[in-house]
């Protein structure tokens, strides 16, 4: 190339000098034919010229666009070589020498460069280099070969799965002097087609081999897989419940359900969840809880459903017949404790009229034996009277229990504030209440609950820290509210927390009787009705530094 540019430079300067040489046509000493020849020879020499240039401009663009063109072969992803009629390599760009693991140089080796590796078909055999698509190609045989795929297994033993597209190189006369080949690597695409068949036949395997109904749909709800327990279970054939002709075999009485369900699903992409019946093999209809999820693309668009059927017939049987003898044996245990009632308000009335007649009757003797009875028989007489009206006590007091039990609250807006001052005033009259005790009651406490019920509670707590604070020099009663519910508060003898869990329970007391009476029904009480509100109770104590009963409503 570059002698062909040095011999039209010299041709330029050459012509350059003869046309300097020529005589000007307008000297008119000059003979005319001469002037005619010399204007020839100058026209003829500018148009030599301008040819020259062409043919530089021409050469200049050839070589840019055979440089980009070697950018690209070098630079593109696919790899590409080519070879003459022989099946020698020619020309081979950079990916091609990667893909064969070889330096990107070209030298006298090329026979062997070629025959270094070995062709397999896609199903591991191996391909001589005799019937390898380049030599069907080459050889005329076939005029060309696109997307053929094959192994190719390089120096250092691995192998590589490419398509190959091969195209004939022929001359001016037709006749094939060589090909170009192109590769394009599959391998990855090609392990991650073998990954996904792999897991698809693990799920599979999966799916036949568990006991329950499998199955999936495409994006629109067409099934398009029944795993084997369905045909097993519905004596049908796949193609007879593709698609939606699994609706042949749901119950009439669901089938409506079924459809509305299901479509509501498809449309929005929420799981699918329905309890229906299934027609077995033999006829009998079976309970089944069938769900499917949606898996979705990158972008979030449902592909696929994937559903599961289990059967849940005897479950539901079993659940039905347990709900039956629930209800049985609640009405049983409603009409047992209606009896007890019953009785319990016969034997509290028979009670309370036989300690009244106790109480009354040793009233009675002490007044009218007064002068003739001596001390230890007043004193046996007042003990009596006594233990009447505790016992009177006690018996209302387990009413109260009895009663709460089966009364369920009513819950209106309540002023607590007010219940408590209520409350502490009719148990001063009653005369629960030392003098001299500092009662501080929080303004604006408010809560929603049973009037009757919260103000036994007040009653309860009030008459509590007014019995345990009285030996107090300056006793202080403190009601008022905490973050979640209220508290009544005193400085009496307290309590030790280790026996905090006893203090709710029945008839269990912390103290004598003797020295602070009481039924031990109180706080049972209270613990009752705080819980029928949907809350808790509990308390705070330390001897000798008073105690703090809280309570919450909900």
């Amino acid at each position: 190339m570059n002698q062909l540019h040095n011999r039209n430079t010299r041709k330029n300067d050459d012509s350059m000098k003869i046309a300097s040489t020529i005589p000007s046509a307008r000297d008119a000493s000059l003979d005319p034919r001469l002037c005619e020849m010399n204007e020839a020879l100058l026209v003829s020499a500018v148009r030599q010229h301008e040819l020259i240039e062409q043919a530089q401009k021409a050469e200049s663009a050839l070589r840019k666009s055979e440089e980009r063109f070697r950018t690209l072969f070098e630079l593109g992803p696919v790899a590409v070589y080519s070879c003459d009629a022989s099946g020698v390599i020619q020309d081979f760009n950079r990916r091609a020498a990667e893909l064969w693991m070889r330096e990107p140089t070209l030298d006298d080796t090329n026979e062997r460069f070629c025959g270094s590796y070995k062709l397999f078909r896609p199903d591991g055999t191996l391909l001589p280099h005799g019937e390898c698509p380049m030599a069907d190609v080459v050889s005329g045989r076939i005029p060309e070969v696109c997307d053929g795929e094959v192994l190719i297994e390089r120096p250092d033993g691995s192998r590589v799965s490419v398509v190959v597209n091969i195209r004939p190189i022929t001359n001016d006369h037709g006749q094939i002097t060589g090909a170009i080949n192109c590769f394009y690597d599959i391998t990855h695409r090609k392990w991650s087609e073998d990954a996904l068949v792999e897991s698809e036949k693990r799920l599979r395997f999966m799916a036949e081999s568990v006991p329950q109904k499998f199955f999936t749909a495409d994006s629109d709800g067409k099934v398009d897989y029944f795993n084997p327990q369905w045909m097993e279970f519905t004596g049908l054939l796949f193609e007879q419940i593709r698609n939606w002709g699994w609706l042949q075999f749901i119950h009439p009485d669901d089938v409506q359900e079924n459809i509305q369900v299901w479509q509501r699903s498809i449309e929005s992409g929420e799981p699918f969840h329905l309890e229906h019946r299934i027609r077995r093999k033999d006829g009998e209809f079976r309970w089944h809880l069938s769900r499917a999820h949606a898996m979705r693309d990158d972008d979030g668009k449902v592909v696929k459903w994937f559903s599961s059927s289990t059967e849940i017939h005897d479950i539901r049987e079993m659940s039905t017949e347990l709900e039956r003898r629930v209800d049985q044996r609640t009405a049983d245990l409603l009409s047992a404790n209606e009896q007890l009632q019953g009785f319990t308000y016969s034997v509290a009335h028979d009670l309370r009229q036989h300690i009244r007649g106790i109480s009354s009757n040793a009233s009675i003797f002490m007044t009218d034996f007064a002068g003739t009875l001596d001390d230890d028989s007043r004193a046996t007489l007042n003990r009596l009277v006594g233990s009447a009206k505790k016992l009177g006590v006690l018996v209302d007091d387990l009413l109260i229990h009895a009663k709460l039990g089966r009364q369920e609250p009513i819950s209106l807006p309540l002023d607590i504030t007010a219940m408590a001052v209520d409350a502490a005033a009719f148990l001063i009259e009653r005369g629960s209440c030392r003098q001299g005790t500092n009662l501080k009651i929080e303004p604006g406490l408010t809560a929603n609950g049973d009037s009757s019920m919260i103000r036994i509670v007040l009653e309860n707590l009030l008459d509590n820290s007014f019995k345990y604070s009285a030996e107090n020099v300056a006793p202080v009663i403190e009601v008022g509210h905490v973050d979640d519910g209220f508290f009544v508060r005193d400085n009496g003898i307290g309590f030790d927390m280790q026996f905090a869990h006893k203090l709710f329970q029945p008839l269990e007391r912390l103290h004598r009787d003797t020295v602070y009476p009481g039924t031990g029904i109180g706080l049972a009480n209270v613990k009752r009705i705080v819980e029928k509100h949907g809350g808790r109770v509990w308390a705070e104590g330390k001897p000798g530094e008073g105690a703090t009963f809280y309570f919450s409503l909900a």
